[in-house]
Parts: structure tokens; sequence; C-alpha cells
């Protein structure tokens, strides 16, 4: 009489260990955005509830419902400028991460670069960032091409910074055993450098994504002041409806930008 086959049960058993560890991930996950979601409701109820009861003036706190119903006026166009700061932000950004992942690798690559040109970009990164958008609306001119630029120039170096310390922090360990195993150069970048430098890569990439945000709110103000009519962006509505005590305006533009900062940065440290 032939035996019954044996059953492994192995299998089955890690398949339902990885499901309830996929679960428990799911729900600490919202758990986690709950508390998030929870908190900002909680704050944005207390801030109106002290508006209301001390009867603060709109030009020095303005209530959220005032900031809300600013959406409503058609004079602050802010699906045209939000469009605008859109472009200006993934366009300097976009910029700043090529240019700053590229240029490491080179001085990476090369020692007399990395000698006589990453000084230099050492230096430029001591200027005050804010102090270059005259340089290059002067230099560019007016329009989107030279905010683009200045969202550039400020998100620029931490891209380029943190991928050149990833690149140069590898395990001498590893680099000596490739090279035992005559690894070529490329096979040491692909395999060893590469792959370790990444974690240093995407710190510097969400870095930039915040003062990418910031370089488009500081070009649009320099638009602002010489080119009123144009489409700007929404931060310069900060100034302008600050100066002209429009506290739900002003407010609300920078409020808004602060939650695009948030869910721009949140997107970009996903990917």
């Amino acid at each position: 009489m032939a035996e019954p086959p044996l059953v492994d049960l192995r299998g089955a058993d890690d398949a339902q260990n990885d499901d309830q560890a996929r679960d428990g991930a799911q729900e600490r996950r919202l758990r986690d955005h709950s508390i998030i979601v929870g908190i900002h409701v909680a704050v944005v109820a207390l801030w109106q509830a002290a508006v209301d009861f001390w009867g603060i003036s709109s030009f020095i706190l303005p209530s959220p419902l005032a900031m809300l119903g600013t959406l409503a006026k058609p004079n602050y166009h802010w699906f045209a400028n939000t469009f605008t700061t859109a472009q200006e932000v993934v366009g300097g950004y976009a910029l700043a991460v090529v240019l700053g992942v590229g240029i490491a690798l080179m001085f990476s690559w090369s020692r007399i670069l990395s000698l006589t040109l990453f000084p230099l970009f050492v230096t430029l990164n001591m200027v005050p960032k804010i102090a270059l958008g005259p340089l290059i609306i002067v230099w560019l001119g007016y329009g989107l091409g030279p905010n683009i630029v200045i969202t550039f120039a400020i998100s620029f170096f931490p891209v380029l910074l943190n991928t050149l310390r990833g690149l140069s922090e590898v395990e001498p360990d590893l680099l000596d055993l490739v090279r035992a195993l005559k690894g070529s150069r490329w096979q040491v970048f692909t395999k060893v450098q590469l792959p370790g430098s990444l974690p240093y890569i995407f710190s510097g990439m969400r870095v930039a994504a915040i003062l990418a945000m910031a370089g488009a709110v500081v070009g649009g103000i320099y638009r602002l002041r010489a080119r009123p009519r144009l489409p700007h962006g929404s931060g310069p509505h900060v100034p302008r409806y600050g100066c002209d005590v429009h506290g739900g305006g002003a407010a609300h533009s920078r409020g808004g930008g602060g939650l695009a900062d948030h869910d721009w940065a949140r997107a970009v440290m996903r990917r």
C-alpha cells in the first residue's frame, strides 16, 4: 500500500505570515495618517475658535474660514498663479536634480575636477541665495525662465553636496573586494558606489523639494515688482495683500504654500 504524500506546510505558513505582516503595516500606516490628519484638523479648529472668541482682526490673524473665502474672489487668480508656481517648482527642481547628480558624478570620477571646481561650488553655496534673484532678473529678464533659474539656484546645492558625499563614503572593504576580483571602474561605480549613495541622493532630493517651493516664491516676488500684470505665482500675494491689509489673501497664499510644501515633499519621499 502506497504511503500518502507528505504535505509541506512551510510555504503556506510563510505566505500567511507575509499576509499578516502586510496587513499590520497597512494598519500602522493608516493609524499614522489618521493621527497626522487629526492633529491638523484640531489645530485649525482651535485657530478658528480663538479668532472668534477673542474677536481678532483679520489683518492680524485671519481665520481659516476667511482664508477659504478668498478662493471665490476672482481678483486673486488662484488657479492661474498656482499653475505658474507649479511650473517654476517642477522645472527648477528637475533641473537641480539632473545637474546636481550629474556634476557630482563628474567630481567622483575626475580628481582634477574635484580639486579645481568643487571648492568653487562650496564658495558659491555660501552666497545668500535670495541675493542672486535681482542678478538673475538683470541677466535674463522677466518671465518663467528666470524664475526657474532662481528655483534651481536655491535647490541645486543640497542635491550636489549630498550626492557627492554618498559617492565618497563607500565602505573600503567593498572597494577592496571588487578590486581584488579584478572589477573595472565602471563595475565599482555601478555595483558599489551608486547603490551605496542612493540614500544620500534621496536625502538631498527631499531637502531640494522644500527649497524649490521657496525659490519659486522668491522669483515670483521679484517678477511681481516689475511686471504686476503677468501671472507670477501665488507667492507674491503674501507681500501684496499683506501691505493692503488683506490678511485672508496673504495668509491663504502662505498657508496654501505650506500645504503644497508638505504634499510636494511627501510625494518626493515616496518616490
